[in-house]
């Protein structure tokens, strides 16, 4: 039995954002493309630098759907793109 029945649980700090902490993190390497590859998925790099080439950063993948790169505590502007296969098949 608790000495006291009081609620003794410490409000979270506002600089906590729990979306950041529960969600699937991996290290990924920006290629020269600037494509970020992520469970077969592919994004490129809006506004692409150059100190941006072959740089590890990390993918969120969270729970609501969204993917973030993050690069040096930066978060890094990106899309969803989808690569065309090359048909074999075309005559040319």
């Amino acid at each position: 039995m608790a000495k006291k029945e009081d609620n003794l649980h410490n409000p979270l700090p506002e600089a906590i954002d729990l979306r950041e902490i529960f969600c699937n993190k991996g290290m990924r390497t920006i290629n020269d493309g600037y494509i970020i590859r992520w469970k077969r998925r592919v994004f490129l790099v809006d506004n692409p630098s150059l100190v941006l080439r072959r740089r590890l950063l990390e993918v969120r993948a969270h729970f609501d759907g969204r993917i973030t790169a993050i690069y040096k505590d930066r978060y890094l502007d990106h899309h969803e793109v989808y690569e065309t296969k090359p048909d074999i098949f075309a005559w040319h």
